[in-house]
């Protein structure tokens, strides 16, 4: 009797320690559930803030493979993670001279470099280096696309030249003045 009776009371405390660790692995399950909404929320957030940039935006490591690119990036030049950025960007057999990327890793310093990509339009890359959760240096680059104000830039050129050329031989006295009167370029 006193054997069963020690027996049922071990059974008894079995029993307990079994319900109290199946409430420690719900707690458990319970925290690591809420953890996982939180990380997913947070995830979203950034692939949101990501998605509507109006910038290429992508991570490239010293080995000049690309990491991560968003969707802008990825429709105008293809999937290019796992690849050389220079041949998928550049449309090169060996990296860019001066890379930004390259600059960025070495000063510890944010880089900025204007290239003309594979597609033929001209671009601003901005190269910042960081330390991935590996320990590894890699950088984000901001890539804008500054083709239109290039151009611009390149047609204002242009019409203040020909407006020199016509004011230099003009035939009669040319006087150009500011919109407060003042004379700023006359020809005699």
């Amino acid at each position: 009797m006193k054997d069963q009776d020690e027996t049922k009371e071990q059974l008894i405390n079995e029993l307990v320690e079994m319900r109290r660790r199946i409430a420690e692995l719900e707690a458990t399950d319970t925290e690591h559930k809420r953890a996982e909404k939180a990380l997913r929320t947070q995830r979203d957030k950034l692939e949101g803030i990501i998605a509507s940039l109006a910038d290429g935006l992508d991570i490239v490591g010293q080995d000049y493979r690309v990491h991560f690119q968003n969707k802008l990036l990825e429709d105008r030049f293809g999937d290019l993670t796992g690849k050389l950025c220079y041949e998928g960007y550049m449309a090169r057999q060996t990296p860019c001279e001066a890379c930004p990327m390259v600059k960025a890793i070495a000063t510890g310093s944010t880089q900025r470099m204007e290239l003309t990509g594979a597609d033929g339009r001209e671009y601003e890359v901005t190269s910042t280096p960081f330390q991935d959760i590996d320990g590894e240096t890699k950088v984000i680059e901001v890539v804008r696309d500054i083709t239109e104000r290039k151009r611009a830039v390149e047609a204002l050129r242009r019409e203040k030249d020909f407006a020199e050329s016509l004011i230099e031989t003009a035939q009669a006295i040319v006087l150009v003045l500011d919109t407060e009167g003042r004379i700023v370029r006359f020809n005699f």
